[in-house]
């Protein structure tokens, strides 16, 4: 029932819709058949087609930057709250994850910025003038969106990648979890005050997304600490310091 088409190819990554994401669109096509005119139905279906095209360079910024860092990309899928880039693994270190991250609204910024720059030459076109301004809002918008705190969107893995370069990387995953479960409650509740469903679904989204990130970094931690003390485990009271034990250790695994 629940499906994904490819639809392309682009910068050797390639492009999948969710079936869901079909749905929209069709949905979008149907209410755009009230207008009974031919211009305003044309522009109520290019708008969110262009938005989705933004979502594609968005996510194909993380891709090339993961690639960068000799992480290749598995794929690219479009859903009616966004998209996601199936990266084959993360970055090592925390800088590299910062830049990972902040590519996606990088991209963003420098598309509003051409706009803007183009724009003057338009001025002349008012339906052309009105899809660059709808172009650059729609840029700005997800540029600065992408990068609230809400782990795991965009701004919450710059964070736990700050955090995680200064600390470690489980009690950093924590901390930005945590923050992006805060927010996506926040954005649940403006979503039901305000009637927007997609501002909903994405804060389901996210508190899932920031659950499944938290317990796939336990897991983690539990099978690290496993095989750092694993030749230690003992029932009862621990029978030495836990340091001199941690210290003859590592002197064995020397």
């Amino acid at each position: 029932m629940f499906r994904s088409w490819k639809i392309g190819r682009l910068a050797g990554v390639d492009l999948y819709v969710h079936s869901t994401f079909v749905w929209l669109m069709g949905f979008i096509a149907l209410t755009g058949l009230a207008y009974g005119d031919g211009l305003r139905f044309s522009l109520h279906l290019i708008l969110p087609l262009m938005l989705f095209g933004i979502v594609i360079l968005h996510e194909l910024g993380h891709a090339l930057a993961a690639r960068h860092f000799k992480i290749g990309t598995r794929d690219i899928t479009l859903y009616p709250i966004g998209g996601i880039a199936r990266l084959e693994g993360m970055p090592s270190r925390p800088r590299h994850e910062m830049v990972v991250a902040a590519a996606g609204p990088a991209v963003n910024f420098v598309l509003a910025g051409a706009a803007w720059l183009v724009a003057p030459a338009l001025a002349g076109w008012p339906i052309s003038q009105f899809l660059l301004s709808q172009f650059l809002m729609f840029n700005l918008g997800l540029g600065l969106f992408n990068l609230l705190p809400a782990f795991p969107m965009d701004g919450g893995r710059i964070l736990r990648a700050f955090l995680a370069g200064r600390g470690d990387y489980y009690t950093a995953t924590r901390t930005a979890a945590t923050l992006g479960k805060r927010i996506a409650w926040a954005m649940g509740i403006i979503g039901l005050l305000t009637g927007s469903l997609n501002l909903v679904l994405l804060s389901v989204f996210v508190w899932i997304s920031a659950g499944a990130e938290l317990a796939q970094a336990t897991l983690g931690q539990i099978v690290s600490n496993f095989q750092r003390w694993g030749p230690f485990v003992h029932f009862g009271p621990p029978r030495r310091d836990p340091r001199v034990i941690d210290a003859e250790y590592w002197e064995v695994r020397r």
